[in-house]
């Protein structure tokens, strides 16, 4: 662990040298496993304590058990950030369309959407059954690209005259 903190400690005052006023977020996604074991939370206390300018969001795609606690369970008593779980609110079916079609656009995979236009495709998604079981999380509308991508299958059928 200590040559591993030592290169994150490196990496991470370079980085904080390169950006306007020496502020950094780093954004740990659906990081659950850094928030409940114990080496990579010694590293994040460390990074944190270290780095006056480095700021810390950990998003959670599922809060499950293993969560419980987290707010009670500070890093460190010198990480003076707001340390507590603060639950996404649900997407609207129309933010979850908004975020699918965006997704799939960011990673090359468009041709899914078979021709449509970003806001046609986020009209007609938005009330497909595909995007209505994600119930609004965040997380299930992520699996859900990573699923119709893993797929590869065209996500609309398109008439002849290409309406």
């Amino acid at each position: 662990l200590d040559v591993l903190a030592a290169a994150a400690d490196s990496a991470v005052a370079m980085w904080l040298r390169a950006v306007p006023q020496g502020k950094g977020l780093l954004v740990l996604q659906d990081g659950l496993d850094y928030m409940t074991r114990d080496g990579p939370r010694r590293l994040l206390a460390r990074l944190l304590c270290r780095h006056k300018g480095l700021h810390l969001l950990v998003t959670l795609s599922r809060k499950g058990s293993q969560a419980q606690g987290l707010d009670e369970k500070p890093l460190s008593p010198h990480v003076t950030e707001l340390g507590r779980v603060v639950p996404l609110p649900s997407l609207s079916h129309h933010e979850a369309a908004q975020v699918f079609v965006s997704l799939l656009y960011r990673r090359g995979q468009d041709r899914l959407l078979n021709g449509l236009t970003r806001d046609k495709a986020v009209e007609l998604l938005q009330d497909e059954k595909l995007l209505r079981n994600c119930k609004g999380q965040l997380g299930e509308v992520l699996s859900a690209v990573d699923e119709a991508i893993s797929a590869q299958t065209l996500l609309f059928d398109r008439t002849p005259n290409g309406s």
